[in-house]
C-alpha cells in the first residue's frame, strides 16, 4: 500500500515510533528520550502510546518524578498543543475521528468484520507475528512481567478501531510485536531454532507476498 503514498506520513512514524520505544527500554539519557518521545508524539496519535508506555514503565520501576517530567513532559506538551490546533482550525478533523468510531461500532461483532481483524493482527508480520501468536506461556508472561506492554497494547488497539484501515494500523504494534518475538525466539530451544527461522521466513514470503504486483484492489 505503501507505493500508492511515497510521502506517507506513515513511513516516518513507523521510524520513530519503534527509535522512542528502544530508547525508554534501554534507558538512553533523558534528554534522548525527550528528543525521540516527542518526534514520535507528533509524528501520528500512536506516538503517545510510546508516551503512556515509558510513564507506566517509569512507575513500575520507582523512578524519580523529575526523570518522568524531563524525558516524557515535552511529548505530552506537544502533543496536546497540536490537538488544540486541529481543534481550533480544523474542527472537522475531530468530528471525522467521532463518526469513525461510531460507524465502526456497527461492525463490531459481525462475523466478517471481526474474522479480518483477526486475520490481519495475526499476518501484519508475517511469520513474526504467527510465531507470537502460538509462543505459548513464556512469550506472553512478558505482559505478566512488564505491564507497561498492557498500556501500549491498549491504547493503540483503542486508536486503530477507529479506522477501516485495520492493517495499516496495527502495523504500529510492531515494538510489542518484536518484544514479545524476542521472547518467542529465547523460548526456543537451540537445536530447532534454525528450523524455527526458517518456518518464520516462510509464513512471511506466504502472508506478505513481497514480489506479488501491487494494484489498488489487492
Amino acid at each position: 500500500m505503501f507505493e500508492f503514498y511515497r510521502m506517507h506520513v506513515d513511513h516516518g512514524a513507523l521510524a520513530v515510533i519503534p527509535a522512542a520505544t528502544l530508547a525508554v527500554l534501554v534507558d538512553r539519557p533523558a534528554w534522548i528520550v525527550a528528543l525521540l518521545c516527542t518526534a514520535a508524539a507528533l509524528s501520528r496519535e500512536f506516538g503517545m502510546c510510546v508516551v503512556v508506555f515509558a510513564i507506566v514503565r517509569h512507575l513500575r520501576l520507582r523512578r524519580p518524578l523529575r526523570q518522568a517530567l524531563l524525558a516524557y513532559g515535552p511529548a505530552a506538551a506537544a502533543f496536546a498543543i497540536i490537538r488544540v490546533a486541529i481543534a481550533r482550525y480544523r474542527p472537522g478533523e475531530i468530528e471525522s475521528d467521532l463518526w469513525g468510531v461510531m460507524y465502526l461500532a456497527e461492525y463490531i461483532g459481525d462475523p466478517f468484520y471481526d474474522l479480518m481483524t483477526v486475520y490481519f493482527l495475526l499476518t501484519v508480520f508475517g511469520g513474526v507475528s504467527l510465531a507470537v501468536a502460538v509462543g505459548g506461556r513464556r512469550t506472553w508472561a512478558l505482559l505478566r512481567e512488564e505491564p507497561e506492554w498492557i498500556a501500549f497494547l491498549v491504547l493503540t488497539v483503542a486508536v486503530t478501531a477507529r479506522t477501516h484501515d485495520i492493517w495499516r494500523y496495527q502495523m504500529f504494534l510492531a515494538p510489542l510485536a518484536v518484544a514479545l518475538f524476542a521472547r518467542t525466539w529465547d523460548a526456543t530451544p537451540v537445536d530447532r531454532r534454525t528450523a524455527f527461522a526458517g518456518a518464520t521466513l516462510v509464513a512471511t514470503l506466504v502472508t506478505q507476498r513481497p514480489w506479488q504486483a501491487v494494484d489498488e484492489f489487492i
